[in-house]
């Protein structure tokens, strides 16, 4: 009986022993110091003890063998290299699925990380002051398409700071997304000194965030697949972006607030068929567009969506449009033609300046047959001075060669010595001053108007 009764006493001291010992422990194996998960049978590297730095090349292992056991390495925990002032590069073992909050934070000297098709988590602020970095190895961009870079600015992704795409030894410049990709993720390719990319018929889905301060990016063509854009601010610094050519598929509905805003240089703009919304301030300030055809299907223009167009020439709304937001086409001032499809009875929210500072002397607004009082009725509209029925001959072009200018004052001159000798159409477009006959105001009108080009 006391043998029996000291049995289950040494039992319990041996049970008791055993959850007396943490799961998580420490250990520094081979100058890198590891944070052990016993019952998981997990390491994630951590910062070293003592106030030591890593420094130089360190290279993670895929295990560690701690006391006889092994250990998958799957993490880089937070902060495990905040601050290491000599550290110049990283290779992640093939097993990091995650980095950490700041894991790499002002690593001042760090010139190059190497990653692995593991890696699935990248936290917020992860490479934080990395100024120095150079390059960013990857061993294939499927495993790279998949990371979810966190937070809420592009400082999660090394790229933002390196610029540089190495992919088997060669630097991308184009960036071809593999096939069996169906997102493009925030952040991805922040900072990267790609100058096209290529999205394969999978994607559905992309964030315009992808691309933030891609400063070599000029075209961006969008499949028919994609059907949703995401963008919580304008992807791109005005004074960074050098994008030139935007193509949207046929499946995107909605161009979200801020997507192409800042694109200065954006001159080739197709909008898919399919758009029924553009957003707030989308296209703001892309200065080099000239000529917009918008969708058969665009029912909304939102607030400022293009405002600041300056060098748009020429604008073609749709037929199905229904709102046009506050200041939508203000400080388009290069202006010269504006053609609503719509009928004025169809515009049931119009905000207020939606030309501000568009010049209604020289532009021109062409409506739809008999729908030129409706127009002029609406006050929104009060700007343009010259307002035609679609097909109509210009104001002023009494040559026929689609402009106003001298050679027309001429040809209007000549009109007055001969009406014989005029067509149909010069006689229609010599009525400058829209009060019914030919005179001599009308040439008074036509040199204003020429003056003013």
């Amino acid at each position: 009986m006391r043998l029996q009764t000291l049995h289950r006493i040494l039992f319990a001291a041996i049970v008791m022993a055993v959850l007396a010992v943490p799961s998580v422990q420490g250990a520094e194996v081979g100058g890198i110091n590891y944070e052990l998960d016993a019952t998981a049978r997990t390491a994630a590297v951590v910062a070293l003890d003592g106030g030591r730095s890593y420094e130089g090349r360190v290279t993670i292992p895929e295990w560690v063998a701690v006391s006889n056991r092994s250990y998958r390495v799957t993490s880089i925990a937070m902060h495990a290299f905040y601050n290491c002032p000599r550290l110049k590069a990283v290779i992640l073992g093939d097993n990091i699925t995650r980095v950490g909050y700041e894991a790499f934070a002002w690593c001042t000297m760090l010139q190059m990380i190497k990653v692995n098709s593991s890696l699935a988590v990248v936290e917020p602020e992860a490479f934080v002051g990395c100024s120095a970095l150079e390059q960013v190895v990857l061993p294939d961009l499927w495993g790279w398409c998949k990371i979810d870079f966190q937070g809420t600015t592009p400082r999660c992704n090394p790229l933002y700071y390196a610029h540089q795409m190495v992919l088997k030894d060669t630097y991308v410049r184009t960036v071809q997304v593999p096939d069996g990709i169906t997102a493009v993720k925030r952040y991805a390719f922040a900072g990267c000194n790609m100058v096209a990319v290529v999205l394969p018929p999978t994607v559905t889905h992309v964030d315009m965030l992808a691309f933030k301060d891609c400063a070599q990016l000029r075209m961006l063509n969008l499949p028919s697949t994609v059907t949703t854009l995401a963008s919580a601010e304008s992807f791109n610094d005005a004074d960074l972006c050098v994008l030139e050519n935007v193509a949207l598929g046929n499946g995107v509905r909605v161009v979200p607030d801020y997507a192409f805003a800042g694109c200065r240089w954006l001159r080739t703009l197709v909008i898919g068929e399919n758009v029924h919304i553009v957003g707030l301030r989308a296209f703001k300030g892309c200065a080099s567009l000239e000529e917009l055809a918008l969708p058969t299907m665009l029912v909304s223009i939102g607030t400022e969506a293009f405002a600041g167009c300056n060098g748009l020439l020429s604008v073609t709304m749709s037929a199905a449009l229904t709102s046009i937001g506050l200041r939508a086409f203000a400080g388009c001032s290069s202006l010269r033609t504006v053609t609503m499809r719509c009928h004025a009875s169809k515009l049931k929210q119009l905000g207020d300046d939606i030309f501000e500072g568009v010049d209604g002397g020289r532009c021109v607004l062409y409506v739809p047959q008999g729908q030129v009082e409706a127009y002029r009725r609406l006050p929104q509209f009060a700007v343009f001075t010259t307002i035609c029925e679609e097909g109509s001959p210009l104001q002023g072009d009494i040559n026929g060669d689609d402009e106003v200018s001298v050679a027309d004052v001429t040809a209007l001159i000549t009109i007055l010595l001969d009406p014989s000798m005029a067509s149909e159409r010069a006689r229609q477009s010599a009525d400058v001053n829209n009060d019914g006959e030919i005179s001599i105001a009308d040439v008074t009108a036509l040199i204003t108007l020429v003056l003013a080009e």
